[in-house]
């Protein structure tokens, strides 16, 4: 009779630790994305990204240029009532999404039984705009997600409304992510 006891104790003790691990609060989840941008505004990035354009003459880097090897949007319209705010570790962020000129996709190559057999997955672009609130420095981007297959089936065109830069990343795993600084021809690559 101990022995089963003891058996059934260890059992619940185990099942409630799994349950608590397991559990989501979602409303805590929810609050934690809504961040506090009171050291930078939407309009502070809008003024920062139009000062930035207005002194380089141009919207972004065009693709006409046959030196130009990278995955510019060409010119572009940020869609400002669409941003998303987003802060982390000192930085605040704002995603806008973006009206391209020019629409990507990658091709993969998978294997099956064997065989080699290739696919395209379509490449998300938006503007993120990043301030240091300690240092009051800025900078601005062209961020570039290419997707595994798996996710760019499950999510498509929220591929990027759920990466959010300087908060939840939205499962994007196994895919790859370019950052386009835009008037210059510095970019980086970082694979998740």
């Amino acid at each position: 009779m101990k022995k089963s006891t003891y058996i059934y104790t260890v059992l619940c003790v185990i099942a409630i630790v799994i349950s608590i691990v397991n559990c989501k609060d979602e409303d805590l989840l929810e609050s934690g994305l809504q961040t506090d941008m009171k050291d930078f505004s939407l309009q502070e990035a809008k003024n920062f990204f139009q000062t930035q354009a207005h002194a380089n003459l141009t919207l972004s880097r065009s693709l006409d240029n046959k030196r130009n090897k990278t995955v510019s949007p060409g010119d572009f319209v940020p869609n400002w009532d669409a941003a998303v705010s987003s802060t982390n570790n000192g930085l605040a962020c704002y995603d806008i999404p973006i009206t391209p000129t020019y629409h990507f996709k990658a091709i993969y190559v998978d294997e099956r039984n064997g065989k080699p057999s290739a696919g395209k997955v379509n490449v998300y672009q938006k503007l993120v705009i990043v301030k240091d609130v300690k240092s009051n420095r800025m900078d601005q981007y062209i961020l570039t997600l290419i997707p595994s297959k798996l996710y760019d089936s499950r999510n498509g065109a929220q591929t990027c409304n759920n990466f959010i830069n300087c908060a939840d990343k939205g499962g994007f795993y196994r895919s790859s992510i370019i950052f386009l600084c835009i008037f210059t021809s510095y970019s980086s690559y970082k694979y998740f």
